[in-house]
């Protein structure tokens, strides 16, 4: 519960900012379904970010997957006892290349769309995206295909900073897990397409086994160009470089009834003022100082569990690791397939569930069960034997499931609530950052900690990342707080008045104290009449 203290300082601030209407305590009434229902146009806008975000997934998975076509290693690579292998540098550079020029897309995507805005910096990305793109299909050498990946990795990291930012700013509360766990979805549908195709026409024996994956994913780019002219802006964005009338257009196109749209603008400028005073600047270093110091670490660290979780081993792996164990190159295909349509199964799931169960209840027992599914998988991985070896095969495809039911999803719908308005792009820019970092760290060591030619662990590599879970579960366990149905202004309050993690869900806010005030003085007022 709060200080006394604690609730008149909130209250002066909120009598300082002219006050809040009580539509929160309303939005905290909806269920999902009558919030989409009453807000259709909004949540085609946020269908439509997730559809960019399949960009990301899908360029993430393609460099992936064309490893494991024979055409492509054998364009590529060289012959090693009998089949057709990548040069382990390339093999490295290919995956840690665009994780590491990522890096640079997320820290520049975040300082461009607080300047321009969410959708020239959208716009701006889907453009290089399709520059990438194009360098991957015209590419002969790794050199070139290198170059195209690398660019395509500017892409991918404003793509994740951004789509995020602007998925979390105009999700009504009620919905915001729904939308930003969805987020993931699109992560899970680029790789389900994208591993169909090598499925399909990883057979070929000319250059069309490979490059008509990368000819799908101009269709997203293609889709995405095409409404991202029309899209309303961040009214968020709008309003905290001053454009009110812009603002109140953008909340009209999102759908938002005209007599309602005045006390929109309130409440975004009361979140904004909060904010505004606890920051001095909008910069990264912003992000460290008082209290946002805490929020930054929390934001940080979801994304950082999630790359030290064994993702990018399993998902640069998993088919190769099929062929390895004795599959043919279309068997190892379908596999993955099945694996993508469980990842599916899982970010679909998740979505739904994350706004029941509350984020750090999926996010905690989910990376428990994480831990034991990849020490298992080790532990068979150790044997030759071919039941364990199938088993083994099974327990990775399972990986899909419980990662994308967990992490995949909740990671998402964490760092868009944690960070304060003010700092979200660039606090979600950092999140990113250090995911990326990690990721590119593990794409130069994989390959010879994994391949045959190498340390050649195979599927032992999963100890290491069941280890680093076992970690991850404890510092989640302690700090991780739970989000779950609080509007932003709710939010800044508890990080405000430093509110421990495992007290958040019981704490009263200023607007859940006013909300139960005003019910209790209706109900007195209707028995009196």
């Amino acid at each position: 519960m709060r200080s006394k203290q604690a609730q008149g300082a909130q209250s002066d601030h909120l009598e300082d900012s002219g006050g809040v209407s009580h539509s929160h305590a309303e939005e905290h009434k909806q269920s999902q379904w009558q919030c989409i229902m009453n807000n259709k146009v909004c949540v085609a806008w946020l269908l439509y970010s997730i559809l960019v975000l399949c960009i990301q997934g899908f360029d993430n998975q393609a460099g992936s997957i064309v490893v494991g076509i024979e055409q492509f290693r054998k364009d590529f690579g060289n012959e090693y006892e009998g089949n057709y292998v990548l040069p382990t540098k390339w093999q490295s550079a290919f995956s840690g290349g665009p994780v590491a020029s990522a890096i640079i897309g997320a820290l520049a995507s975040a300082q461009l769309a607080d300047t321009i805005g969410r959708r020239w910096t959208i716009l701006i990305a889907i453009c290089i995206s399709f520059v990438g793109t194009g360098l991957e299909f015209a590419s002969t050498t790794c050199a070139l295909f290198f170059a195209g990946k690398f660019v395509n990795g500017l892409s991918v990291g404003a793509f994740n900073t951004v789509c995020v930012s602007y998925i979390s700013e105009i999700a009504p509360t009620t919905v915001r897990g729904l939308f930003t766990g969805l987020a993931n979805v699109s992560l899970c549908i680029g790789p389900f397409i994208c591993t169909g195709l090598g499925e399909r026409y990883g057979n070929l024996t000319n250059h069309w086994a490979y490059r008509g994956i990368f000819v799908a994913q101009w269709g997203f780019g293609v889709l995405g160009l095409i409404f991202c002219p029309f899209m309303p802006e961040s009214p968020w964005w709008l309003l905290s470089v001053g454009k009110i009338e812009k603002a109140r257009n953008s909340l009209s196109r999102l759908g938002v009834p005209d007599d309602h749209i005045d006390t929109h603008i309130e409440e975004i400028r009361v979140t904004q003022l909060r904010a505004e005073a606890q920051t001095t600047s909008a910069s990264y270093l912003e992000c460290f100082r008082g209290t946002n110091l805490r929020r930054t670490l929390l934001t940080i660290c979801p994304l950082t569990v999630q790359a030290m979780s064994g993702v990018m081993f399993v998902s640069s792996y998993q088919t190769y690791y099929f062929e390895l164990a004795g599959n043919s190159v279309h068997r190892s295909f379908q596999l993955s397939l099945g694996a993508q349509g469980l990842s599916l199964l899982g970010s679909l799931s998740a979505s739904v569930l994350i706004d029941r169960f509350g984020r750090r209840t999926v996010i905690v027992y989910g990376t428990l069960a994480m831990t034991v599914v990849l020490m298992l998988t080790g532990g068979l991985g150790s044997s030759n034997h071919k039941g364990t070896i199938n088993a083994t095969i099974g327990f990775m495809m399972l990986y899909n499931l419980v990662f994308n039911f967990c992490l995949g999803s909740a990671a998402y719908t964490i760092i868009s609530e944690i960070p304060t308005f003010s700092l979200r792009a660039k606090s979600i820019g950092l999140s990113i950052v250090c995911q990326q970092a990690l990721y590119t760290a593990q794409a130069f060591v994989l390959p010879y900690i994994f391949n045959p030619d190498k340390a050649n662990l195979g599927a032992k590599t999963a100890f290491i990342y069941g280890g680093f879970c076992a970690i991850s579960l404890v510092i989640l366990f302690v700090y991780q707080p739970e989000t779950k149905g609080r509007t932003y202004e709710e939010l800044d309050e508890l990080f405000i008045n430093k509110v421990p993690a495992l007290k958040f869900p019981e704490y009263v806010t200023t607007v859940q104290a006013e909300a139960q005030a005003e019910e209790e003085a209706n109900i007195k007022r209707d028995a009196k009449v």
